[in-house]
């Protein structure tokens, strides 16, 4: 399938979804879900090499551990790259492998959704983009629109 096959077929699914729910997802919310997510299919927005404590790691890097990162970007650049990096992948995880997460407890879900609502409240006050309130603020119906595909 073709990037832009793709972006139609996403696209066309988060309207059913937010249809289906009878969310209130703002059409520049519903073009950001479907382009985060054709950036997603790329596994390795998830799995990457890190370093923990000296040793190299392959993998999913721990969301705790990416958080400590954002707080230590220096620049407005960086550090809006590591919060966004931080709040698409919490998003990804808790609505495209929810059961991933929820095999651990619900509070890993609720961790996981509180840590994303807030890197993407820090990427508002950040950048002034009139999108990420907007996510921030509707975290959960954002996930089960993600979920749904």
């Amino acid at each position: 399938m073709q990037n832009q096959e793709l972006a139609d077929f996403l696209h066309s699914n988060i309207k059913d979804s937010i249809s289906r729910h009878a969310f209130s997802l703002s059409s520049d919310g519903q073009a950001y879900l479907g382009d985060f997510l054709v950036r997603y299919v790329d596994a390795t927005r998830l799995f990457r090499e890190y370093r923990w404590q000296g040793e190299k790691i392959y993998g999913l890097k721990p969301i705790t551990l990416q958080h400590f990162d954002a707080l230590e970007e220096k620049g407005l650049a960086r550090k809006t790259v590591a919060l966004q990096n931080l709040a698409e992948e919490c998003l990804f995880l808790v609505g495209f492998c929810y059961d991933y997460v929820r095999k651990n407890g619900l509070g890993q879900v609720r961790f996981h959704s509180d840590m994303g609502a807030a890197a993407y409240g820090g990427l508002a006050a950040l950048t002034g983009q009139n999108l990420f309130p907007e996510v921030a603020e509707q975290f959960d119906s954002y996930s089960v629109v993600v979920g749904d595909l």
